[in-house]
Order: structure tokens, then C-alpha cells, then sequence
């Protein structure tokens, strides 16, 4: 892909020009994502859950059982952790849709969003529309296409193995890291049964298929993108949300338990299973905790969440290779993830489209 960044422009002026079509009501939000997630030992010599754990365990004695001919090997551990950053500026656009006026057919909408995000090492431009005939019920279509380039961390390239590769290879702007997805989500609100601002026991299940690529990668080629783990393909997962909160007319508004999931549903579900002791493709990786949204002044909102996570057990003779996909799986560990922020300013407030 010799042009991304033009096909990037070409895509935020195509929602740019949607955005200009007649809408019940419209909204502009900015938002700052930020996280910080905590240092630990991947389960190497532990058993069920990695703690906390700010020192570093050095490569020699990490990669002892390394073959040098294959891989470098690494260090486990991190003496400060790592963090995340983006900011997004989203246009969101509602349509009024009425299949009745009963308690279970009526405040259906359709709506469109369409954003665009920032980080130090990535941009992406994001679309989706959405379709809800009933008030707990929806339906949502979207796209996503971005790039990243190498500031300190490594925005983009192929993960890449090697007896010389100490890392994932850093391809700036190569390419194109696209994202389709066809999700539905049902949501309940005990308010909308039994009317009072105290009576808003709230819960939400979506369900979402998503494709996601790399145009520079093959179909057996891992990569890194945005700084993380290193161990995506190309391919299909479907991922999961599952909510369950109580919101509250005081200034901590809502008060939940979020779980989310994440998992391949294709080819790469069987490339290393678990139970052939390879790296743990069939994972199904759960993420949770609790969630805590803030009311702010001037309808700004504050959401922080604190997440646990489960991950591959790797063998303590393996763990020390630093390409993912020599480690051996021997079980599963929990760790304490990390604590995200996200804080969402209103530029515009709902109102009538202008």
C-alpha cells in the first residue's frame, strides 16, 4: 500500500460529507483515553495469578532454555510498567425511528458515528451505523482503517521471528490496518418498567464478529500494531461485552461490572491450541472489573475502570523466547491488567442537526 495516508484523507472527507446530512439530532464529542497497565511476570514461576511485580527478570536467566539458533530470547518484567494514550474526536448523528408507543416497541433510532483518533505511534479513521427498531435492541455495521509509524514504540510492522530479531520489525506508514465488524446488543432498563431516577438497574450483552488485517501481512504473518502484544493475524474473532450497573442521579452517575471477551473464530483458533501445547491460540481472553462513571461539570463525563485479565501459562523452560509462537502453553494465570481513564467533552450537545 504505497498511499495509506491518502486513502485515510479520502476516507474522513467521504464521513466528513456524510455528517452534513439532515439529522434529528447531532452531537461532537472529544475524548482522552488513558491507561496504565501494570508490570508482572506472565505466570513464570507462579501459579494462578501474577501479582504486581515491578523488577526485571534478566534475559540469561529468563532465555536459559533458548535455542540461540532460533531466537534471542528475552527478559521478562518491566521496571515501570507501560502506559496508553489516544484521543478521538467523534460526530454522532440520531434518527428517531417509532414501531409504537408500548413499553417494549417504542424509543428505536437510527443512528451514524464517525470519528477519528490519535495516539503518539497510530491515526485511524472509524464509521458506524446502527439500527435499533426497539429501545433494547440494536444492530451495528462499521468500519475502521488506519496506520502507525515508530515514536519510541513501535506503532507498526510484522512480528516477524529470528535468531536477530529483538523485537517486531518497524515499518512506518507501510500500510493499512483495516477493521470491519457486524455486532448486536441488548440492553435493559428496570426505569423503563418501573419509572423513578433511583430505579435505573441497567444491564447490556453485545456480541460482535469483527475481521481485522494488516495489507503488508500474509496470512501467516504476526503483527504489531499501536505498541501491543505482537500476536495478531489476519483474520475473524468475535468479541464480547456483557454489562451489569446501577446508575444513580448524583455525580459518580453509574456504577457496574464490565466483562469483556476475545477470541479467534477461524483458521487461527487451531493454529496452537493449548492442548497441543503450543502457544495458546484457542484462549479465549476475559477481561474485568469494575466500572465507575462520573457526571462532570458542563455534561463532561469521566469513566475509570479496573481491569483483571487472564492470560498463557507459558512454560518456565520456554517463556524466555521472545517470539510468541516457540512458547509452550502450560496453563493459564490471572493478573491484575490495568486502570483505564476516559474523560468525554461535549463540543456540541445533543440538539436539532444544523
Amino acid at each position: 500500500m504505497k498511499h495509506p495516508l491518502r486513502l485515510i484523507s479520502i476516507l474522513c472527507c467521504v464521513l466528513s460529507g456524510l455528517t452534513g446530512v439532515h439529522a434529528q439530532t447531532a452531537e461532537t464529542t472529544v475524548q482522552v483515553l488513558g491507561a496504565y497497565y501494570v508490570p508482572n511476570h506472565e505466570g513464570y514461576q507462579d501459579s494462578g495469578f501474577a501479582g504486581p511485580d515491578f523488577s526485571v527478570i534478566p534475559r540469561d536467566e529468563a532465555a536459559a532454555g533458548v535455542d540461540p539458533a532460533l531466537d534471542p530470547g528475552r527478559s521478562i518484567g518491566s521496571g515501570w510498567g507501560s502506559a496508553e494514550a489516544k484521543g478521538i474526536i467523534e460526530r454522532k448523528l440520531t434518527w428517531p425511528l417509532s414501531l409504537g408507543t408500548g413499553v417494549l416497541t417504542k424509543g428505536g433510532s437510527i443512528g451514524f458515528r464517525c470519528s477519528g483518533e490519535l495516539s503518539p505511534v497510530s491515526v485511524n479513521g472509524v464509521a458506524q451505523f446502527t439500527v435499533a427498531p426497539f429501545a433494547f435492541l440494536s444492530f451495528s455495521t462499521g468500519l475502521s482503517a488506519g496506520t502507525g509509524w515508530t515514536l519510541v514504540f513501535n506503532g507498526l510492522g510484522r512480528n516477524i521471528p529470528g535468531p536477530d530479531r529483538e523485537a517486531a520489525a518497524s515499518e512506518p506508514f507501510s500500510g493499512l490496518v483495516a477493521r470491519c465488524w457486524q455486532s448486536a446488543t441488548l440492553q435493559f432498563d428496570l426505569a423503563a418498567v418501573y419509572p423513578g431516577e433511583w430505579n435505573h438497574v441497567v444491564a447490556a450483552a453485545t456480541g460482535r464478529v469483527e475481521y481485522k488485517g494488516y495489507t503488508l501481512a500474509g496470512k501467516h504473518d504476526a503483527w504489531q500494531y499501536e505498541a501491543d502484544s505482537g500476536r495478531n493475524f489476519n483474520g475473524f474473532k468475535f468479541l464480547g461485552s456483557y454489562f451489569l450497573g446501577y446508575r444513580m442521579p448524583l455525580v459518580l452517575d453509574t456504577l457496574g461490572f464490565l466483562v469483556e471477551t476475545n477470541e479467534w473464530i477461524d483458521y487461527n483458533r487451531s493454529r496452537s491450541s493449548m492442548d497441543s501445547g503450543g502457544w495458546g491460540s484457542d484462549l479465549v481472553n476475559i477481561t474485568l472489573g469494575p466500572v465507575f462513571n462520573f457526571t462532570l461539570p458542563s455534561s463532561d463525563s469521566l469513566a475509570v475502570l479496573i481491569q483483571f485479565k487472564n492470560g498463557v501459562d507459558y512454560s518456565d523452560e520456554t517463556t524466555g523466547y521472545r517470539y510468541f509462537a516457540y512458547r509452550h502453553a502450560d496453563g493459564t494465570y490471572w493478573k491484575f491488567h490495568r486502570i483505564a481513564l476516559r474523560y468525554t467533552m461535549k463540543i456540541k450537545k445533543a440538539g436539532p442537526a444544523s
